[in-house]
């Protein structure tokens, strides 16, 4: 069963992405224009592999799985905001994304 993996891979990929284009905030506050088109360019690669890997998956699992199964992508932002971006995690967000990973077992499980 390749879709839940490519699934998977889908999610990491966009919030990748996301995690480059936060970072372009930090390199045009300090004028660092070059580090910023290149994290541009990354995330968009990153975002494009996601998008392209998202339609893919559609093909092989139905949009009412796939669509919410993207959820994910909050999990895995929550633990590069907090790995890499030094961002707080509160209590509220770690029982959110407990729900998200609940909601996501029920819906691959139907």
């Amino acid at each position: 069963m390749i879709s839940i993996p490519m699934l998977l891979i889908m999610t990491l990929l966009g919030s990748i992405g996301a995690v480059f284009f936060k970072r372009i905030s930090s390199y045009l506050h300090d004028k660092k224009i070059k580090l910023a088109i290149l994290c541009l360019l990354a995330g968009g690669a990153f975002y494009g592999t996601s998008a392209l890997l998202n339609v893919y998956v559609l093909t092989l699992l139905p949009y009412s799985i796939v669509f919410p199964l993207t959820s994910i992508t909050y999990i895995w932002t929550l633990l590069f905001g907090y790995f890499l971006l030094k961002e707080k995690v509160t209590a509220k967000q770690v029982i959110g994304c407990i729900l998200i990973i609940a909601g996501c077992f029920f819906i691959a499980n139907s």
